[in-house]
């Protein structure tokens, strides 16, 4: 055995006392280097980076993810579609409001043109006394005729307009005739109009002819009847052909006349 091999013998005796180590290494080659075992770490997430996990949303099982800004737009649609309807019916209800109030201010207004100065004789139907005798019906009948058509008046300003269909909707159990048509039946009653005057007559049970006469401002009834002005007038006349258009050229007054 040479020198050299000696001493690096007698080295290594020196060093681990004569033993060799007892995992079977040699002490003269370096040490394996060793991986620290894992701990808490000490890695400090970035605060966006956590928010942005935050705010994702899961969604339903398998589907895509959902940020809290897309739930609460969908949210914001979905109350949007429930307050719709809502608005909807508060515009119908304001817009039923302003037509009632429309059609009550103008029913004033047309009171309010019945009624003011310079407005045409009052409703006959509780200024005209009526004779009570048999005729009564008769006149009645009349009244209620020329009532309707003066409501007409007021509300047209003329009488042109005016049709016998519209009249008899309006007064169920009345037949109404134009005023050439003569008359026989006490249910029956004979118009004649122009623009500005509405005649009405019909036959009583006993034969006489009566007739109601409203003439408005312009009527040429007024000269052809010798009329002392516009107004509602009355008359009556027995044993003639009785219509419109054939009532009597005298006898006209304020109320009816005493059969």
């Amino acid at each position: 055995m040479s020198e050299t091999s000696q001493g690096t013998g007698g080295r290594r005796a020196a060093v681990g006392g004569g033993q060799p180590p007892p995992d079977g290494t040699d002490p003269g080659e370096p040490a394996p280097r060793s991986e620290p075992e894992p701990g808490p770490s000490s890695f400090t997430p970035d605060p966006a980076q956590i928010a942005g996990t935050e705010a994702e949303d899961p969604g339903p099982a398998g589907g895509p993810t959902a940020t809290v800004g897309e739930a609460a737009e969908e949210e914001g649609a979905s109350g949007r579609g429930s307050v719709l309807p809502a608005v909807l019916a508060a515009v119908a209800v304001l817009i039923v409001a302003v037509v009632l109030v429309v059609l009550i201010v103008r029913t004033d207004d047309h009171s309010a043109r019945a009624n003011g100065p310079g407005a045409p004789a009052a409703s006959p139907a509780t200024s005209v006394p009526v004779v009570v005798n048999a005729d009564q019906g008769s006149q009645t009948e009349l009244i209620h005729g020329i009532t309707l058509l003066k409501s007409q008046y007021d509300y047209l300003n003329t009488y042109g307009l005016v049709t016998l269909p519209w009249l008899a909707q309006r007064s169920p159990g009345v037949t109404w005739v134009p005023g050439a048509t003569p008359i026989h039946q006490s249910d029956q009653v004979s118009l004649a109009i122009t623009p500005e005057s509405a005649l009405v007559a019909t036959r009583s049970k006993d034969g006489a002819c009566w007739y109601v006469l409203d003439a408005e401002p312009g009527a040429t009834a007024v000269a052809t009847y010798k009329l002392p002005g516009p107004a509602m007038y009355f008359n009556m006349q027995s044993g003639v052909t009785c219509d419109g258009s054939n009532a009597p050229m005298n006898g006209w007054g304020q109320t009816f006349p005493q059969p």
